[in-house]
């Protein structure tokens, strides 16, 4: 049973390259390495974890400010958590989730929350200000919250198939 909407929880894609494993890992730290400062688009950070495991990330940060930050992955909206391996058609094969960051799952569970509770608290101080602001939280808070995560995924995921030039797999 999935408690989250489809805009905040993880995807999965399969995509594929005419490019060697070895070409596409080398393009993806070459990025990496091009892309540190403002301004640059896609401004990417790609990590690898081991052989053919990989993290990518949006930039934020200045070149210089690259040291102090320590969790760089939780700070991001959005993660591309995925593998690259060789498929039976010589193309390299691109399997990547897109994961979103808690901050979507917890706003999405705490606006409905606060609506009610400033609902409630209307009733009891006769505030017909705070009964509007708790509907409004009620209702445009979790809308709100899937409309960002959507837009942050899908930039995400465009810019990096876009940046290596994947195809999606059939």
């Amino acid at each position: 049973m999935k408690l989250l909407p489809k805009q905040i929880s993880s995807e999965e894609y399969v995509y594929y390259s005419s490019q060697s494993v070895e070409e596409l890992k080398y393009g993806m730290e070459q990025l990496s390495e091009e892309r540190r400062g403002w301004k640059v688009n896609p401004n990417l950070c790609v990590e690898f974890v081991d052989a053919s495991n990989f993290r990518v990330r949006v930039n934020r940060s200045p070149y210089f400010y690259r040291g102090f930050d320590t969790d760089k992955y939780e700070s991001s909206t959005v993660t591309i958590e995925g593998c690259l391996s060789q498929s039976e058609f010589n193309h390299t094969q691109v399997n990547f989730t897109l994961r979103p960051s808690l901050f979507f799952s917890f706003s999405f569970f705490f606006n409905p929350l606060f609506g009610i509770a400033l609902i409630i608290s209307s009733f009891i101080n006769f505030s017909y200000e705070l009964r509007i602001f708790g509907f409004c939280a009620l209702i445009l808070g979790p809308i709100s919250v899937c409309v960002f995560a959507f837009i942050a995924k899908n930039r995400l995921k465009n810019a990096f198939v876009d940046a290596f030039t994947l195809k999606p797999f059939k």
